[in-house]
């Protein structure tokens, strides 16, 4: 991260709690954001690290990817195939059965605010904000 035209190394030596961060995002108030595969999801601010876990109600701690909708909204992906939005200082769970035990691998968003997701054996998924459609095969 940039902080004052000079690099700083975020790490277990500075003071996050791991070294094993799997995708960023920032935020509107450009706050950094890490999807780690063991301590959860981190925030770091310009002078702070705050670790959010299951330890705060989150379904896990192994997060494999972190987005920011056009809304500014964070999203983020597990390994155990849930969906996990932050919005005003709240997470919301979204877990799909079809999901269940694949991988999020990547997030994006169309014009029309719709999530379309890459999750492992599965294929590709939209998600509307309330229902999700899933492709595979030669649907894709």
């Amino acid at each position: 991260m940039l902080k004052d035209t000079a690099m700083y190394i975020y790490n277990k030596e500075t003071g996050i709690s791991t070294n094993n961060t799997y995708f960023i995002c920032n935020d509107n108030e450009d706050n950094v954001w890490c999807a780690t595969r063991s301590d959860g999801i981190l925030k770091i601010t310009a002078s702070t690290c705050t670790t959010y876990n299951t330890d705060c109600g989150l379904p896990t701690n192994d997060f494999t990817y972190a987005f920011t909708d056009k809304n500014k909204n964070l999203w983020f992906g597990t390994a155990d195939g849930y969906l996990v939005k932050y919005k005003d200082a709240a997470f919301e769970l979204f877990y799909f059965k079809e999901f269940d035990g694949n991988k999020i691998k990547d997030i994006d968003e169309d014009s029309k605010n719709n999530l379309w997701l890459t999750i492992s054996n599965i294929g590709i998924a939209k998600f509307d904000g309330k229902n999700i459609t899933c492709y595979s095969g030669s649907e894709v």
